[in-house]
C-alpha cells in the first residue's frame, strides 16, 4: 500500500489490521453467470469469453475505450471511458470473466465500465454466482481499491480469536468469528453470508446487553426506603372516580414494593396513550407525599409540563401541585413540582426529592441526568413513556432498568 493511501485509510480511522477488516460492505451485489445471448436487460451478469483489442475515442471532454465481447452465444459491446492504457492490456487471444451490468445505448447491447480478469486456462470453470461485496469509498479509494486492500488484509491473518464461548456459540447456532469476518468481505453464497450477518448481529446485542447489566449494577445506589400509611394510600385509590384496571394495580404494586426498599428505583412504565400512565405515577407520588417527601416531575416541553401538572392536581387535590418552566415559577415547596429544562437551573433544587417521575427518558441528556445524580439522598426514578418497545428490544436496550408495561386500556 501506499503512502497516500495509507493516509487516506488514516483519515478515516482506519490505521489497523483489525480496522480494516472490520470495515464491514453496506450492501452486496449478485453477479449471476450467464451467456451474451442470454443476459438480461439491467441483470448483474458475469461472462466469460474473449476480447477484442480496444479501440479508443476521443471527444472534447473525455476518451471512451471500446471493445467487443463475444462466447458461443453471441457477442455486445463493452464500454470504458478516459482508461487510454486498456488497449495495452487486452489480450485478444485469451478467455476473459467480466462482470456488470447490461445496458443498451441505441440498439446496442452493452456493459459501461465492466470489470475484466484474464483467466489461467480456457477449460476454467464459472461459479454459478458470484456474490461481491460493495464498500463505502474513502475518498479517493473505491470500493473495488478496498475490496482488495481488505482481502490482503485477511490473507495476512492465520485465524481471528473468537472472544464468544463454544457453549454459547453452539446454544445458539452461530458461527465462529473468523469464519463470520471472512465471509462478510468474501461471501461464497447468501445462506452463509446470512449465518455471517446473523453472527455478528448477535454480537452486538449481546455486547449492548452486557453493557447494560453493568449499568443495572451501577445503578444499586443506597437510598432511604419509603414508608406510608397503607390504609390511606388505600383509600384514596377507592375514591377514585374510576376503577383501576388490573394492569394498573399491578403496576402500582411493582412500584411500591420499590419505594420501600433502600436501593434507588429505576424502573419503565410503559404504556400507549390512554392507558393510565398518570394514575399510576399519582399513586407512586401520593405514596411518596405520605412518606414525608416530594415528587419531582419532568418533562420535555412546556405544554406537557402544563398538562401534567393539571392531571395531578385533578388527581390528588389535597396536595399542593406547581408548576416551574421558563415561564412559570411556581414553589418548589410543593408537595408535587412539576417542571421542563428549566427544573435543572441550579436555583431551582426542591428540598426533599423523594421520587423523580420523568416523562419520554429519550428526549431527555447527559444534563438531566447529572442532575438527579446531584440530588440527596438519591431518588427513586420512574421513567414513563409511550413509544412502543418490543419485548426483547426492551429487554436489550432497557436491561439496566425494571419495567412495568401497561397493557389494558
Amino acid at each position: 500500500i501506499g503512502e497516500k493511501t495509507l493516509h487516506t485509510l488514516a483519515s478515516h480511522q482506519l490505521s489497523t489490521i483489525h480496522d480494516l477488516i472490520t470495515y464491514f460492505p453496506r450492501s452486496y451485489r449478485t453477479y449471476h453467470a450467464t451467456s451474451a445471448s442470454h443476459a438480461h436487460l439491467d441483470d448483474w451478469v458475469t461472462l466469460t469469453g474473449t476480447l477484442t483489442r480496444p479501440i479508443s475515442k476521443h471527444t472534447t471532454h473525455v476518451t471512451t475505450q471500446l471493445s467487443t465481447f463475444a462466447d458461443e452465444s453471441g457477442s455486445l459491446t463493452l464500454r470504458w471511458f478516459n482508461m487510454p492504457y486498456l488497449p495495452r492490456s487486452i489480450d485478444p487471444t485469451a478467455l476473459y470473466q467480466i462482470r456488470g451490468q447490461l445496458t443498451i445505448f441505441g440498439n446496442t447491447r452493452q456493459i459501461v465500465a465492466p470489470q475484466f480478469t484474464k483467466l489461467p486456462t480456457t477449460s476454467y470453470q464459472l461459479p454459478a454466482t458470484l456474490i461481491q461485496p460493495i464498500y463505502p469509498s474513502l475518498g479517493t479509494l473505491k470500493s473495488g481499491v478496498l475490496r482488495k486492500i481488505i482481502r490482503s488484509a485477511l490473507d495476512s491473518l492465520s485465524k481471528i480469536s473468537d472472544p464468544l464461548a463454544l457453549s454459547i456459540r453452539q446454544k445458539h447456532h452461530l458461527i465462529d468469528l473468523d469464519s463470520a469476518i471472512r465471509t462478510l468481505h468474501n461471501p461464497p453464497s447468501r445462506t452463509v453470508l446470512e449465518g455471517a450477518i446473523h453472527r455478528l448481529a448477535f454480537d452486538e446485542l449481546y455486547t449492548l446487553q452486557l453493557e447494560s447489566l453493568e449499568k443495572s449494577e451501577l445503578n444499586k445506589i443506597p437510598t432511604t426506603p419509603l414508608h406510608w400509611n397503607t390504609e390511606t394510600l388505600e383509600h384514596w385509590i377507592t375514591d377514585l372516580p374510576y376503577i383501576p384496571t388490573s394492569a394498573q394495580t399491578r403496576v402500582i404494586k411493582e412500584i411500591l414494593a420499590d419505594l420501600s426498599k433502600p436501593i434507588a428505583m429505576h424502573r419503565l412504565l410503559a404504556g400507549e396513550v390512554g392507558s393510565g400512565k398518570t394514575m399510576v405515577a399519582a399513586a407512586a407520588s401520593y405514596a411518596t407525599h405520605l412518606s414525608g417527601f416530594q415528587t419531582l416531575v419532568m418533562a420535555p416541553t412546556q405544554i406537557l409540563a402544563e398538562q401534567l401538572a393539571a392531571s395531578f392536581t385533578l388527581l390528588l387535590s389535597d396536595l399542593s401541585v406547581s408548576l416551574v418552566t421558563a415561564g412559570s415559577s411556581g414553589s418548589l415547596e410543593a408537595d408535587i413540582v412539576v417542571g421542563t429544562q428549566a427544573l435543572l437551573s441550579p436555583k431551582h433544587k426542591p428540598a426533599k426529592v423523594g421520587l423523580v417521575i420523568v416523562d419520554e427518558q429519550h428526549k431527555f441528556g447527559v444534563k438531566q441526568r447529572d442532575y438527579l445524580a446531584s440530588l440527596t439522598p438519591a431518588p427513586h426514578v420512574l421513567t414513563m413513556t409511550a413509544t412502543p418497545i418490543p419485548r426483547t428490544l426492551a429487554m436489550t436496550i432497557f436491561s439496566n432498568l425494571d419495567i412495568s408495561r401497561l397493557d389494558e386500556l
